[in-house]
């Protein structure tokens, strides 16, 4: 694994939180035949944090939330959830998982699906209902929660597995994409939601996301794994930082004919065009160094490119993703 930052007292959510971790892997792997879907993870996340596991698909991140839930056994090394065994009933029952599938009856409506887990968690009748109320506002269920599931849209059975997930108030959640089939307004909601959790009641959750801004929004950590290894673990700005080499700059510039796209990328390989409009051209480079970015102009201004902007762009987690997924394809 590369990149590896000391974090300890940098994630300002983490400081006020205990620093026992509450789900431990150690040399964890797990093979499905003679594809190693999670190579050797070590990891521990901590009580009352938010962990982003990020990745391409097939990296082995569904693979890492189901071992940690106890849904599959690992092929070796160990894992350990509030300090026992996940595939433990007493554990299991502390876990909340949204995983690929809804995990509903599709017979029941939303409501009986929900009333139902509501009983086999263990909650009273008016606790069920008094719950049922709040995630009907939270996720916006009040438009279906009395229509059968088969029924639903793709985005109406994500909003009510998640309700199924957060209805007994687990101490963990593992969420596989969550915020998938979900407007921005009920996306949002959630991401409020699950940063209360934390802040609030000390729960940990693990959300395996291909959501960049989502994760840098509310991770106090991320990690991004690749072909099953975990390659980059830490702070999410400070990670971006420790990976940040060179310059990216944004330039504004006259359109002053219908060749300079070609003028420009006869100058430079790697341009990224944003926008262009009847006379200005916006597109984005990257500088290995301000040697670099001081040539460029010079040669910008001698082919007789107006330059109206040059801007410097702070790194943000998408320019680390596509280079650590990049290196590894």
């Amino acid at each position: 694994m590369v990149g590896m930052v000391s974090d300890d007292g940098k994630a300002a959510g983490l400081k006020a939180q205990a620093a026992h971790a509450v789900i431990k892997t150690r040399d964890l792997t797990k093979c499905f035949g003679a594809l190693t879907a999670v190579r050797g993870l070590t990891l521990e996340v901590r009580h009352g944090e938010i962990f982003g596991l990020l990745g391409p698909n097939g990296a082995g991140k569904s693979t890492t939330l189901r071992l940690i839930a106890g849904l599959i056994q690992p092929t070796c090394g160990e894992v350990s959830v509030l300090g026992g065994c996940p595939d433990n009933d007493q554990i299991r029952r502390r876990i909340g998982m949204l995983s690929e599938t809804i995990g509903l009856y599709r017979q029941l409506t939303v409501r009986e699906n929900l009333v139902l887990f509501g009983r086999l968690y263990g909650l009273s009748e008016r606790a069920i209902h008094k719950r049922l109320r709040e995630l009907e506002s939270l996720l916006e269920l009040e438009d279906f929660v009395d229509t059968r599931v088969w029924r639903l849209s793709t985005g109406q059975r994500k909003r009510a597995a998640l309700a199924r997930t957060l209805l007994g108030d687990p101490e963990v959640l593992l969420l596989d994409e969550p915020w998938t089939g979900l407007d921005p307004v009920a996306s949002r909601a959630l991401r409020l939601h699950l940063v209360s959790l934390a802040r609030r009641k000390g729960a940990t959750v693990v959300i395996c996301t291909h959501g960049l801004s989502e994760a840098a929004e509310i991770c106090d950590r991320i990690g991004i794994i690749c072909e099953g290894t975990l390659r980059v673990l830490g702070v999410p700005d400070d990670i971006v930082n420790s990976f940040s080499t060179g310059c990216r700059v944004l330039f504004e510039v006259g359109l002053q004919s219908t060749a300079i796209g070609a003028k420009l990328e006869s100058l430079l390989d790697d341009i990224r065009f944003r926008s262009e409009e009847s006379s200005h051209l916006k597109f984005e480079v990257n500088f290995d160094n301000e040697a670099s970015l001081v040539k460029f102009i010079r040669e910008c201004v001698y082919m007789g490119i107006e330059i109206y902007e040059v801007r410097r762009l702070r790194p943000n987690l998408e320019d680390l993703y596509m280079k650590v997924v990049g290196d590894a394809i």
